[in-house]
């Protein structure tokens, strides 16, 4: 029997700062670029806060059973892969280099993160005093 789980490892690396980060793997066919990408795996990681760090990540997936617009990794006539965060669910955020594309099962991934602003609320008037 053929075995149809795959994976890709990721390697965060963060220079400043830890927390939670949401990673997810993407699969797609390069030839529908309108189609939305199918969500192939989602992991959690905790990233320690000292110094610069590097964890890795193995996501596993199983290319028969994700689907886009109906068609399995087999069915595709360009598959790819690319991991992205959860921004919204996540303490870190991209440096420059943000999501990571073109990645085939079995490649590893470098993703390189950064402790959010602090200064969240920009573009809110601040408070004066009559």
């Amino acid at each position: 029997m053929t075995t149809t789980t795959c994976s890709v490892t990721v390697n965060i690396r963060s220079k400043s700062g830890g927390g939670v980060v949401v990673l997810r793997l993407y699969m797609h066919d390069r030839l529908l670029m309108d189609a939305p990408a199918a969500l192939a795996s989602e992991v959690t990681v905790t990233v320690p806060p000292r110094g610069i760090i590097t964890n890795q990540v193995v996501m596993t997936f199983d290319k028969a059973m994700v689907e886009q617009i109906g068609k399995t990794w087999d069915d595709m006539a360009d598959p790819s892969l690319y991991v992205s965060i959860d921004a919204s669910k996540s303490d870190l955020t991209y440096t420059a280099s943000g999501p990571v594309f073109g990645i085939q099962p079995g490649d590893t991934a470098e993703l390189e993160l950064k402790a959010k602003e602090a200064n969240a609320v920009r573009g809110k008037p601040r408070a004066t005093s009559e």
